[in-house]
């Protein structure tokens, strides 16, 4: 009587710990001729059975899906960091030499597309801005002489051997080749002088005729340095600030030598951040190292990714998975559907009504949530994914509870 009390009290805590209202059994069941065989082959335990009702299923959120057959790759684990793109890194670099007179620079801060980073006045840009009047006013002067120059020729070869003679016609011819000459030099020293003053006007600065010039930023991107202060000295192509594009960054890899092999230009990378597994991030190998980083003893790989919304910065680490040349043909299913029991893998087969049966399988690689099987299963075959667990752990707490 006793034991029969505790049978009872074991059972109805068990239901509690499941947190189902169901009842319980596990019956020998009888096989089909394919389980019977995958059976015998593989001396895995006896199938066994259990029952859930609808409303256990229910709360329990059992879902199935179809085996189907596939092809399956093998997923390699990495150690994975942000680093910044090199040929996206700007140095902001003046054009001319001044004094800083406003400066809105912030390590770390972001900015956008031409916003004003610096102002200074530029010495250089008001030595380029009277030499370019000068240019203007000596290109006009010369423009003149050799207008008046081609005139007097002109008068010349009319008047020749007549009121004039021939060699007055040479004299003023040489007067115009030496005016025409004096034009040509004028045309050059305004050609300097104009491109001089473009230099003060580019995508990273612009320069007025009050000799100020404003540095302005290039692009979207984040300031890594600034060298320079209030009423600072600035040189021409003075190292003034850095900032850098993140708008996309690479991903870099570190895997084992042996598991490099395996790995080719082209694969895909799952990235996620420590934490947060659910958000993946896809991306394709674009770069393998030739030679092992000395320092870990470990290859690198890179990836390029975008990172519109700067979410991903440098130096932080990540947890990635790299797709390699190992592929395994079988039956694909769900990872979660897996369960194992007494040192087994298995799954659970719908068998009508609320009854599933437990199906011992043979695994032959996981990977990304897919795991393929190799012996156990047909294509098409219904299997439980969400709720296996809790089959599982009815059948566990109906062992020990038939234990006593």
């Amino acid at each position: 009587m006793m034991k029969n009390d505790r049978h009872a009290n074991f059972q109805w805590l068990s239901l509690a710990a499941v947190g189902l209202s169901v009842c319980v059994g596990f019956q020998a069941s009888s096989m089909s001729a394919q389980e019977a065989g995958n059976s015998a082959a593989s001396s895995k335990p006896a199938y066994r059975q259990v029952q859930l009702g609808k409303e256990a299923q229910e709360n329990a959120q059992l879902t199935k899906v179809i085996a189907h057959s596939g092809q399956l790759s093998r997923s390699i684990p990495a150690l994975a960091s942000i680093m910044a793109d090199d040929t996206r890194i700007i140095h902001l670099r003046p054009a001319g030499a001044g004094k800083v007179t406003n400066i809105h620079l912030v390590v770390g801060a972001r900015v956008r597309r031409n916003d004003v980073l610096l102002e200074y006045r530029n010495s250089s840009l008001r030595v380029a801005n009277v030499e370019l009047l000068q240019a203007e006013a000596g290109l006009a002067s010369a423009q003149a002489q050799e207008a008046e120059a081609e005139s007097s020729y002109q008068r010349a070869k009319q008047l020749a051997g007549g009121a004039l003679s021939r060699g007055e016609e040479r004299r003023r011819y040489a007067l115009l080749q030496q005016a025409k000459s004096t034009l040509a030099m004028r045309e050059a020293d305004m050609t300097n002088a104009s491109n001089r003053i473009k230099e003060f006007n580019t995508t990273t600065e612009r320069g007025d005729q009050l000799q100020t010039s404003t540095l302005v930023a290039p692009v979207d991107g984040l300031v890594l340095s600034v060298n320079t202060s209030m009423d600072g000295d600035l040189t021409q192509g003075q190292d003034v600030a850095t900032i850098i594009d993140l708008s996309s960054v690479w991903i870099v890899s570190e895997i084992l030598p042996r598991d490099a092999a395996f790995i080719t230009v082209g694969a895909r990378q799952w990235t996620s951040l420590p934490g947060s597994p659910e958000k993946k991030i896809e991306s394709t190998v674009e770069m393998i190292d030739g030679v092992v980083n000395p320092a870990t003893g470990l290859v690198r790989i890179r990836s390029h990714i975008p990172n519109e919304d700067y979410s991903l910065r440098p130096g932080m680490m990540l947890n990635a998975h790299v797709q390699s040349t190992t592929r395994i043909d079988g039956i694909i299913i769900p990872s979660e559907a897996v369960q194992r029991i007494d040192g087994v893998d298995v799954v659970f087969v719908p068998v009508g009504g609320d009854s599933f049966r437990m199906r011992p399988i043979k695994i032959g690689l996981e990977s990304d949530g897919s795991t393929v099987v190799l012996e156990g299963l047909k294509e098409g075959e219904p299997i439980v994914t969400r709720g296996s667990f809790t089959l599982k752990s009815v059948l566990t707490l109906a062992d020990a509870a038939g234990g006593d």
